[in-house]
Parts: structure tokens; C-alpha cells; sequence
């Protein structure tokens, strides 16, 4: 890639490969346009350091309030991880999050089936920020949390460890994020989106923090 064709990430500067949807360094949604690089485009790191929050990636999951596994006793919560460059956010599912999501899972199995692939291969490229994620692009983090009085953050500089483990076929993935004050929050991860959590927490924490697997977390 050339000086002159180049593009670079909004966020944070890092030059990027050509049809990448998603910046590979801090997860930014790559906007279409020209290719061209302009004199407006920040220096790598610049958008850090500059205090701005901003969304970086959002996935529908369920929160594991206890850790009895999946398949007997435990209770979950269903709703919205939130990741940006400053924290993660749990927002409760509404009624009509709820019927939003589940039409796009089915929309995405369906379209995944015609194709004869997996989900997963489906989800690679996207968008996570269309459909039911438009919205959390369209209000301020602050106004989403004032939804539900339950709704709840952790802070980037709290997160002691997160570890995600990759499922192998189609089913749920597992996130633990341990922060120190509390028990450890555990996630389950819907519509194969465990890379596109990878790439996002894995850029934000840096390999000290942010471990993947395939053993499995919840075991009864």
C-alpha cells in the first residue's frame, strides 16, 4: 500500500489494509469513502491520547449472575456488552431489543444455511454497528446507561484479566472479565461475534491482560 493510497483509521491513526471493515489496532469501523489520505488524518495514538471516548465495539451476550454453569442453576441476564476506549458497559435488553435481536439472529441462520456455511464464517464481515447496533452508534454511552437503573460499567484501567474462550463450532463463546473489586463477570457471547470481541478487547488491554482458549469455562 502505497503513501498516497493509503487510508488510515479515524480512531487511531493506524494505517489500514484495503476492504477491512474494522480498524485492526483499535477496532474503529472503517467509514467508506476515498482512498486518498488527507492532512486531517491523526497520527497513530493521537485519538488516545486525546481523552475521547468512543464506541468500539458492541455484541449481544448474556450476563452469567452465577457459576453454576450453563446447562443447570445458573441465571442470566440478557442485554448488550458495550466495549469502548474507556470501558465496558451492560446494558439490560428491552422488549423491543429483545424482538430486534432475535429477528437478526434468525435472519443471520437462515442466510448462513442458503449459503451452506457456518455462522461464524457469516459473521466475519459484520456489521456490528447496523441493525439492532445502530442505535448504540446513534445515543452517548452516558444515555444508554441511564436506561435501566441495573445497567453497569467497568472501567478499561479496573480490568485486571478478561479471557474469552472460542468455541470451536456454532456454539455460544464464553468472556470473563475480573476487575478486582467484584466476582468475576462472565458473558455469554451470541452470534459467533468471539472474534470480533478478540480483536476489539485483545487491542484495548494488550496480551498481559487478554487471554483466548478453547477449554471451556462453565462447566456444571
Amino acid at each position: 500500500m502505497s503513501a498516497s493510497s493509503a487510508k488510515f483509521c479515524t480512531g487511531c491513526g493506524a494505517a489500514l489494509r484495503p476492504g477491512v471493515k474494522f480498524c485492526e489496532s483499535c477496532g474503529t469501523r472503517v467509514e467508506t469513502g476515498g482512498d486518498e489520505v488527507t492532512s486531517s488524518a491523526p497520527a497513530p495514538g493521537a485519538f488516545f491520547e486525546s481523552g475521547e471516548e468512543r464506541l468500539v465495539g458492541q455484541v449481544p451476550c448474556a450476563w452469567v449472575l452465577e457459576k453454576k454453569g450453563f446447562f443447570g442453576g445458573h441465571k442470566t441476564r440478557q442485554g448488550n456488552l458495550l466495549i469502548t476506549n474507556r470501558r465496558l458497559v451492560f446494558l439490560h435488553e428491552t422488549s423491543k431489543s429483545n424482538d430486534e435481536e432475535v429477528y437478526e439472529d434468525e435472519r443471520l441462520e437462515e442466510e448462513a444455511r442458503k449459503r451452506g456455511i457456518e455462522l461464524r464464517e457469516l459473521v466475519r464481515d459484520y456489521d456490528w454497528f447496523g441493525g439492532p447496533g445502530k442505535r448504540f452508534v446513534d445515543s452517548p454511552v452516558d444515555e444508554l446507561l441511564r436506561e435501566n437503573r441495573d445497567n453497569w460499567e467497568v472501567t478499561l484501567d479496573q480490568v485486571n484479566r478478561a479471557r474469552l474462550w472460542l468455541s470451536p463450532d456454532d456454539c455460544p463463546e464464553q468472556l470473563e472479565v475480573e476487575d478486582g473489586e467484584t466476582s468475576p463477570h462472565r458473558f455469554q457471547i451470541y452470534r459467533a461475534a468471539g472474534e470480533a470481541v478478540e480483536g476489539w478487547l485483545g487491542s484495548l488491554l494488550g496480551p498481559g491482560r487478554f487471554q483466548t482458549s478453547t477449554d471451556e469455562l462453565f462447566s456444571t
